[in-house]
């Protein structure tokens, strides 16, 4: 049974019966279809966006511009940074020396990154550089990463980089030994200390192997049993 609900007297009068709300409805459609759009209107909204669009990518464009000159700023400045650097290790007449000193100092990125020594010593080959003899086991043994050519003197250089089961590095420079310089090899046999680091290479088939650890507590004298 359907409860009497209360009169609500107050609201009574306010009931828009459903004929007036039709008739007030098609009223607003035809005020609304029959009221004028402003001839300058549509151009005006073309001009704002255009106004807000120009002033979007002035910014764009500026602060674009902006970061392209900060980079080209940065690597210029890095470039000629590792240039003056790297080219320091000319003036070192001993080769341990300058590759310790080139170790030591310089942020370098490897030319070839891989770590497959069949693969490095055929690009080593094929970019003329020095490739090297027959290595340690114990070397052998541990993860190549990537090689890299570079100059000293006027000879090319080439390098190759290991990974330690601590991650840190062990490098491998190698250089054929020009007629007189072996002033600049002499005791490569020796680990001795260069620039903070430890070092120590052989010589075989008339081409020097020099290993330089990447830091000081990275030794290298185990590597270099069985050394031709």
């Amino acid at each position: 049974m359907k409860r009497n609900q209360p009169r609500d007297e107050e609201n009574e009068g306010c009931k828009i019966e459903p004929e007036e709300q039709i008739r007030f409805d098609r009223y607003m459609r035809e005020a609304i279809s029959s009221t004028p759009i402003p001839a300058n209107l549509e151009d005006s909204i073309r001009q704002t966006c255009e106004r807000e669009g120009s002033s979007r990518l002035r910014h764009v464009v500026y602060w674009g511009s902006m970061a392209a000159i900060l980079t080209l700023f940065v690597g210029i400045s890095a470039f000629i940074y590792v240039s003056n650097y790297n080219s320091k290790i000319s003036k070192f007449s001993d080769f341990r020396d300058a590759m310790a000193y080139y170790v030591d100092g310089s942020y370098f990125l490897l030319d070839y990154n891989i770590n497959d020594l069949g693969k490095i010593s055929t690009w080593l080959d094929e970019n003329d550089a020095p490739r090297f003899d027959q290595l340690p086991a114990t070397l052998m043994a541990k993860e190549p990463i990537g090689c890299k050519r570079l100059q000293w003197k006027d000879q090319v250089v080439s390098l190759v980089c290991f990974h330690r089961e601590d991650n840190k590095i062990v490098h491998l420079f190698i250089i054929d030994k020009a007629p007189g310089s072996s002033d600049a090899f002499i005791d490569i046999q020796q680990v001795a200390i260069s620039h903070g680091l430890q070092t120590g290479g052989w010589e075989s088939n008339n081409r020097v192997h020099l290993l330089v650890g990447s830091e000081p507590d990275v030794t290298v004298d185990e590597y270099l049993s069985g050394a031709a």
